[in-house]
């Protein structure tokens, strides 16, 4: 069975809104990502800026939300669950390395609705996350625990303009400097549970 026009504009959608932001995207590379034309995008999603909606929230589920899957299993200890997230985001950030700057440049805009905010507060306010950051380190903020979580795990993708596009270094070292990340960002990420003695 093939892929159908909805599926096939939203797959288009996703690359050009991760290439070009909300801004830069027109209907019409969508469209012809698509390999459709320019009319039926307008018939499924009626506007540019209900289709990049559609992604966004999408987006941010796939950056934020792997987590809470991870943290409300009953079978794992707090540290087990480090090296799942760890391996989960870098899974995911290898497979997309310009999703988690896309989704800063974007909540950053004008364009952003409330239902894309509210889908963040739903995603942080989750109570296996709050569970989570109370159990980790009692004696740091559940907000100085995320902003290094999120900061540990996904500034070393957001660096490699820093890196590359100033040719320090060249793709493939940046490449292999980044398969090699995961370990030290898991122990970096394991030492802000340090301060607390009950976790094993």
């Amino acid at each position: 069975m093939g892929i159908s026009t909805q599926d096939k504009i939203k797959i288009a959608a996703r690359k050009i809104f991760i290439e070009k932001g909300y801004s830069g995207a027109r209907t019409r590379d969508i469209a012809e990502e698509a390999g459709i034309n320019l009319a039926l995008v307008n018939y499924y999603y009626r506007s540019k800026d209900t289709l990049f909606k559609i992604i966004m929230e999408e987006k941010i589920d796939e950056l934020f939300g792997t987590i809470i899957p991870i943290l409300a299993k009953k079978d794992t200890s707090l540290i087990e669950k480090i090296d799942e997230v760890v391996d989960k985001y870098f899974d995911l950030l290898l497979k997309v390395p310009e999703l988690p700057l896309f989704v800063i440049n974007e909540l950053r805009q004008e364009n952003i609705n409330s239902k894309i905010v509210n889908r963040l507060k739903v995603i942080f306010e989750n109570k296996d996350i709050v569970k989570y950051l109370n159990e980790l380190n009692p004696n740091l903020s559940n907000y100085h625990i995320m902003m290094n979580f999120i900061g540990i795990i996904i500034f070393p993708f957001i660096s490699k303009p820093i890196f590359v596009s100033s040719s320090i270094i060249d793709q493939n070292e940046f490449s292999a400097l980044i398969k090699t990340q995961k370990g030290i960002v898991s122990q970096l990420v394991k030492s802000l549970a340090l301060i607390n003695p009950q976790i094993k």
